[in-house]
Parts: C-alpha cells; sequence; structure tokens
C-alpha cells in the first residue's frame, strides 16, 4: 500500500476544544455529546515529523484557522 503521513496543526486539541471552536464559529448551540474517554485517549497530537522531513511541510494555520477556512470554503446543499 502507501504510507501514513499525518496533516494537522500539529498541536493537542481536544474534541471539546474543536467543538467549542465550531459553536462560536457557526453560533449552533444544539446538544452533543463528546465522550473523550472512549473516543480519544487522555493525551493524543497527530505527528506531523514525517511529513515536515519528507516534504519540508509546516502547518499554515492553527485549528480555529482552519476551521474557520473550512467553513468558509464548505459547499452546502
Amino acid at each position: 500500500p502507501g504510507e501514513i503521513i499525518n496533516v494537522s496543526s500539529g498541536v493537542q486539541t481536544t474534541n471539546h476544544e474543536v467543538y467549542n471552536i465550531f459553536k462560536q464559529l457557526t453560533g449552533h448551540n444544539g446538544a452533543v455529546e463528546l465522550v473523550d474517554d472512549w473516543v480519544t485517549p487522555p493525551v493524543w497530537c497527530a505527528d506531523i515529523n514525517k511529513a515536515v522531513n519528507k516534504f519540508n511541510w509546516q502547518p499554515q494555520y492553527n485549528i480555529h484557522q482552519g476551521i474557520e477556512k473550512f467553513l468558509a470554503e464548505a459547499h452546502y446543499e
């Protein structure tokens, strides 16, 4: 097959933090239940070293900026 190369902000962000960013940017106040203990280990961050070393890649956006850009460019039906 191929190799796995992680692409991310390189900064640990919990599911709750990501949800709160979406909530802040969209104004959504609906109920969402996140169960981090089951979904994600207590400490988790994508290792971007392979992308950095192999392709001289660096993140262009932090997580807030990336979600904001995603929402601005996403096409909804």
